[in-house]
């Protein structure tokens, strides 16, 4: 059987659209998924830590523009935030599936649904940083108001996130709640130690494992880690990415903004 040669084809480009994280301030040129990325997205394993590492590999794979330290997986992941990655979704999202998208809300007062077309560039919400300093090495320690608990402040990166969805022998549940712990790097706890000679003696313990500092906190006042969370968004956490569908109900006249979940809105334009 003689096989015919295949057609020269037209040449194309995919679509491409520019992002900018917002933490660590980098500029990518984000190109719409292929067939195969979008198939390996739909039928991603169960397992978060293999989902995980697939959906980073397929946004590394669509940034157009790699220059060190992102000219390999592992460049992705240490050198930007898990902030930052709502930026490349985002992209993504626009690039693969169009500035525009349908919403179905429901009204939060009456619960009318009610149904909107939006241009996502149009009602994003960007807010960058501008300064100097390098916020990836930044570290800031401040003492919890109740235990007096020394905490080391951080930006987890793509990379922290991973290891710790990596961690065997542990429930998903719990892994997801030390997930809110990252943006601790260390605890620094006061204690005394008894020498020798029986002189007792300030000493500080230092907890740096993440099931560790998880469990740690489990056992603080609840005063101590919501001080290290609005700390921590004061500090880090407003950089960002808000993507918010402004809703007016016909039924009750009630006006309300609708928040989108990048990662989940990514993950059910990939199913529609």
């Amino acid at each position: 059987m003689q096989v015919k040669d295949l057609p020269t084809m037209k040449k194309f480009t995919f679509p491409v659209y520019e992002v900018v994280t917002p933490v660590t301030g980098r500029h990518f040129l984000v190109r719409a998924m292929t067939v195969a990325q979008e198939s390996l997205i739909r039928e991603s394993s169960t397992s978060d830590s293999k989902r995980l590492q697939l959906l980073y590999q397929v946004l590394f794979d669509c940034i157009e523009n790699k220059e060190p330290p992102f000219t390999s997986i592992e460049g992705f992941l240490k050198n930007l935030t898990i902030n930052d990655l709502d930026a490349l979704l985002f992209g993504v999202i626009v690039s693969t599936y169009g500035e525009t998208q349908d919403y179905t809300v429901k009204c939060p007062r009456c619960e009318n649904e009610i149904k909107g077309k939006f241009v996502l560039p149009e009602i994003i919400d960007i807010t960058a940083y501008d300064g100097n300093e390098d916020l990836l090495l930044k570290e800031v320690e401040i003492e919890l108001p109740i235990s007096k608990y020394k905490a080391i402040l951080k930006v987890p990166t793509l990379y922290d996130e991973r290891m710790l969805n990596m961690n065997k022998g542990i429930s998903k549940d719990i892994i997801s709640k030390m997930g809110e712990y990252l943006i601790v790097k260390k605890l620094i706890i006061p204690g005394v130690e008894t020498t020798k000679t029986g002189e007792t003696i300030e000493k500080e313990y230092i907890v740096d494992k993440a099931i560790e500092i998880y469990t740690t906190f489990t056992n603080l006042p609840a005063a101590d880690a919501k001080f290290v969370r609005k700390q921590w968004d004061e500090l880090f956490g407003k950089y960002r990415i808000k993507l918010e569908v402004p809703m007016h109900c016909s039924n009750c006249d009630n006006e309300f903004k609708n928040p989108i979940n990048l990662l989940l809105e990514f993950f059910r334009l990939a199913w529609q």
